[in-house]
């Protein structure tokens, strides 16, 4: 009996080990400026705060966004996972002033734009409703976090257990434990 409650633990660990190895792979090869980009389709009205000149090419960097900072910032400089809400709750608690502080010299687009984008962006996510930051965090994880159908689509998953595989725990067997 307890042969078998270790294989179904070790079996649980290994789907959630490879499940974790989808989410992650789909959501590192995504830039942050193409996952910026998507943001913005998906809430048109979040401010770009694109308006900074780029200290090379002392023009308007356009790409340069607040989401695309933030994104940088939450991913590169803070080194969050982008698969999990609370993480980037997290990230916006640091613009709100209720976690950690960000340190100028260390935020994305300090070293590249002749302004500090910084203060702006703490205002315009100051800025923003209680509704808006959900939603901003909600569009995140749809980006970030594909949905159960999405990675039982892709070709990564088997569809099908293997032959000769135990079967999975099912709920009640929990009851097999007792003596």
């Amino acid at each position: 009996m307890m042969k078998r409650f270790i294989t179904y633990l070790i079996i649980g660990f290994s789907l959630v080990i490879f499940w974790g190895q989808a989410v992650k792979v789909t959501a590192q090869t995504l830039r942050p400026e193409e996952a910026a980009q998507l943001v913005t389709e998906i809430l048109p009205g979040l401010p770009k705060e694109n308006d900074y000149i780029n200290l090379e090419t002392n023009t308007v960097d356009e790409n340069s966004t607040l989401i695309d900072r933030l994104i940088t910032y939450h991913q590169f400089v803070k080194r969050r996972p982008v698969v999990f809400r609370f993480d980037w709750k997290l990230t916006l608690a640091d613009y709100l002033g209720a976690n950690e502080t960000i340190l100028a010299e260390t935020y994305p687009g300090a070293q590249t734009l002749t302004t500090n984008p910084l203060p702006g962006d703490l205002a315009a996510i100051g800025a923003l409703n209680l509704r808006q930051r959900n939603e901003l965090v909600a569009a995140l994880m749809s980006i970030y976090q594909p949905s159960t159908e999405d990675i039982n689509n892709t070709d990564q998953i088997p569809e099908e257990s293997p032959p000769n595989a135990p079967r999975l725990p099912q709920p009640g067997d929990s009851e097999l434990l007792k003596p």
